[in-house]
């Protein structure tokens, strides 16, 4: 289930924000065996509910444009909470038109 919502688009500035939910099954959510599980304390097989929001920014100056897009997301574990984290990435780019 995702959704994306618009917010800007002027020229070649843009600003985008947009939003997903990811419900997953895993079988094996310590990659490792059924022993090793257990010494970890750990369950097995478990579901993995995952809300991630997204930016992206493009802004142009003349012939020139910076781009920012940013990521944050958790995953949240139903039987094994001490797996709980979060995922942050933030990416930067830009474009200079030279003679």
């Amino acid at each position: 289930m995702a959704s994306a919502a618009h917010a800007q688009s002027v020229k070649d500035d843009m600003l985008s924000l947009g939003f997903e939910l990811q419900l997953r099954h895993d079988s094996n959510v310590a990659n490792a065996s059924d022993e090793r599980t257990a010494e970890r304390g750990l369950v097995k097989a478990e579901q993995v509910v995952s809300p991630a929001a997204t930016i992206a920014l493009r802004r142009a100056f003349g012939p020139h444009s910076v781009q920012l897009s940013g990521y944050v997301g958790y995953d949240f574990h139903t039987r094994n909470t001490r797996l709980d984290s979060e995922r942050i990435s933030l990416d930067a780019t830009g474009d200079i038109k030279a003679s």
